[in-house]
């Protein structure tokens, strides 16, 4: 997919040309010349950007021109090289939230040859880590996997390279994953803000969603609240948004009624992606929502109240019970 750059040099001398002209070629075909002798040129340091993953809860460094998914239903991070082939080489982030490196490094491989197995040594820069070379269970190639310790908290990430030739190699494709591992900083989310048992309750709702949307979901905040409180939030703005045109529907409520105001982060595209297309002229591109806020009454059923991007939707902006 990204063949190494190779310098060669041919010449070519016509037998009827003078003997000057012989000499003179002889020369510069000759093995002893700098040009003949020329090793290839070595490819560009790889070139990163960073990007925030909502499933995850983190920034992960990505090779420029790549793109960046989640698996469907899973919280596992795929990175694909630009034009990627269907189900070929790509690299694959994912967290083991509470489970130490060694327990992870246990039954490696699935029980299939490795090539290579060590640790625990220092990986790319961070101590500690694990990495092996599994031999191919698709046919998209080989799994080079290190296991990277979580710097914060017990837990491990688990990054692999699917369809790698071997472990450490000189290609552009290897340079990419030794470089996306270099960068890479091993940190746990953010524990969730609010309430303990408005976080609880939003869990549960997490579940559902993930369910509904296929997407992997992460509580970033939870809060208890009323009925009555989250009408006036609706119905005086936030987020920067403009109020509701007319009374808040949680008015029909009982305003004592408890309800949960819960942040969820993940893939949301299926709740939009970017504002309605212009009649004509080039659509223009948004990334995918990463962020809902899902209001949870404690008698009536879940209700998405806005959907957009972590950025622009704090997680610190909800009700005050009155």
């Amino acid at each position: 997919m990204y063949p190494d750059r190779v310098v060669s040099l041919r010449r070519i001398c016509a037998p009827s040309i003078a003997v000057a002209a012989l000499a003179a070629c002889s020369q510069a075909g000759s093995p002893t010349s700098s040009a003949a002798g020329r090793s290839p040129s070595p490819l560009p340091q790889p070139a990163l950007r960073s990007v925030y993953r909502a499933a995850l809860g983190i920034s992960l460094p990505v090779p420029e021109g790549w793109s960046v998914e989640e698996y469907p239903g899973t919280a596992v991070t795929d990175e694909s090289p630009p034009q990627p082939i269907v189900h070929g080489p790509r690299f694959t982030i994912e967290r083991l939230a509470g489970t130490d490196p060694a327990v992870a490094f246990q039954g490696h491989c699935g029980g299939r040859p490795a090539s290579h197995a060590e640790g625990p040594t220092a990986v790319a820069g961070h101590p500690g880590s694990y990495r092996y070379l599994c031999s191919p269970l698709t046919f998209i190639g080989s799994e080079w996997t290190v296991l990277v310790p979580e710097s914060s908290t017990p837990g491990t990430w688990r990054i692999t390279y699917l369809g790698a030739g071997g472990i450490g190699g000189r290609d552009r494709m290897s340079m990419d994953f030794t470089a996306v591992l270099a960068a890479f900083r091993p940190t746990a989310p953010a524990p969730p803000l609010g309430d303990a048992s408005a976080v609880a309750v939003c869990t549960s709702s997490g579940a559902a969603v993930a369910q509904t949307t296929g997407s992997a979901v992460r509580v970033a905040a939870g809060y208890m609240s009323t009925a009555g409180a989250v009408s006036v939030w609706q119905e005086h703005g936030r987020f920067g948004i403009p109020a509701h045109a007319g009374r808040s529907p949680f008015r029909h409520q009982p305003a004592a009624e408890p309800v949960a105001v819960c942040y969820l982060d993940g893939d949301f595209g299926t709740y939009g992606r970017y504002p309605p297309p212009p009649p004509s002229g080039p659509r223009p591109s948004y990334a995918p929502y990463d962020r809902i806020v899902v209001l949870v009454p404690q008698n009536h059923p879940p209700v998405v109240d806005t959907a957009g991007h972590a950025s622009s939707l704090p997680a610190t902006d909800h009700p005050q019970p009155h």
